[in-house]
């Protein structure tokens, strides 16, 4: 569990990270690259490395599942709500659609691109989980939010 959470504290940690890192970039980019006309990559080659690339996330989040200590604060989590978002919504449309953006553009079915184009977005959300910054800024957020109600009631009574 520490080594997926918290790398730093498990030697080879981050540098697993750093691969799952750069996967994650790469698998946001690729559909990005195959919507220009004519598809830069080949359109099996790429369905395939999406593919592998897409179940290698789908087991990290099985195995950070699995080695929860708290499985109620996984499913709470909103990290892995958002790693458990981007696997369904792949599998989704790879069981229904299995072209790329470009025909499904000229198909003329709206709501297929449209979820192709949300793929690399809650692709490159996965990768909030790994700054530590926006961990910190999350933080800050949740103990303004402690005084917030105080300083409403605050300015009610005032006004």
């Amino acid at each position: 569990w520490s080594f997926l959470e918290d790398p730093d504290t498990v030697r080879g940690g981050r540098t697993v990270m750093r691969i799952i890192s750069v996967a994650i970039l790469i698998s946001a980019f690729i559909p990005v690259f195959q919507s220009i006309q004519p598809p830069p990559l080949h359109v099996g080659a790429t369905a395939l490395v999406e593919v592998m690339l897409d179940a290698v996330f789908a087991i990290e989040v099985v195995i950070r599942f699995l080695t929860c200590p708290n499985r109620i604060s996984f499913c709470l989590n909103a990290f892995n709500l958002i790693d458990v978002a981007a696997g369904l919504l792949v599998l989704v449309l790879r069981s229904v659609y299995t072209s790329s953006l470009v025909e499904a553009d000229f198909d003329g079915q709206a709501l297929i691109a449209s979820l192709i184009c949300a793929v690399p977005v809650l692709r490159l959300l996965k990768l909030l989980r790994r700054f530590e910054t926006f961990h910190l800024i999350l933080r800050a957020v949740r103990v303004a939010m402690e005084s917030l109600p105080v300083l409403l009631y605050i300015l009610t009574v005032i006004v």
